[in-house]
């Protein structure tokens, strides 16, 4: 499923058996061709099952990454990813126990609540100050931090922007 904060998951079908088809594609081509995803999957009873990433017409871009609680992440196994000839796809052989429940992404999840309490916590420190900016077209707040010692006025700036595309944690990082 795609019901938490951070998921990306356009669509889900069932191709035959134990083998599903995860339509991944991306946010808004041709600006950002990127087909990121981050969705859930849990288990009822022990099953080995094929998951296809189909990209449509973009190409993979992010090795999967896997994780129990949305914290720590590790890299899917190589020997579990079948990489498609045009880079359009990959196919991934997994095994769950009977009540698991993984998250599959292709990088991991950095939500806006993660977000939110970090830099809460940061304007915690003295010259910190967080405040918002906006809000964006869904009505999301749009925060800020001003970092400064004494009188910011007449003083040289840095801007710094992140997270205009959530995959890109390597960036916001």
């Amino acid at each position: 499923d795609n019901l938490f904060d951070g998921a990306r998951l356009v669509e889900l079908n069932g191709i035959e058996g134990h083998q599903f088809e995860a339509m991944i594609l991306p946010e808004n081509a041709p600006i950002n061709p990127s087909p990121w995803y981050a969705f859930r999957i849990s288990a009822e009873k022990d099953v080995h099952f094929t998951v296809l990433l189909n990209y449509g017409t973009a190409r993979h871009r992010y090795d999967p990454k896997i994780s129990t609680d949305l914290e720590n992440w590790r890299p899917l196994p190589l020997d579990s990813i079948t990489y498609r000839g045009d880079s359009t796809g990959v196919f991934l052989n997994l095994s769950l126990k009977a009540g698991d429940r993984i998250y599959l992404a292709g990088q991991e999840v950095i939500n806006s609540s993660h977000v939110g309490a970090w830099l809460r916590g940061l304007a915690q420190t003295p010259g910190v100050t967080y405040a918002e900016a906006g809000k964006s077209r869904l009505k999301r707040a749009i925060p800020y931090l001003d970092v400064h010692r004494g009188d910011p006025m007449g003083r040289e700036t840095i801007v710094l922007f992140s997270r205009q595309h959530p995959p890109e944690v390597t960036g916001f990082l």
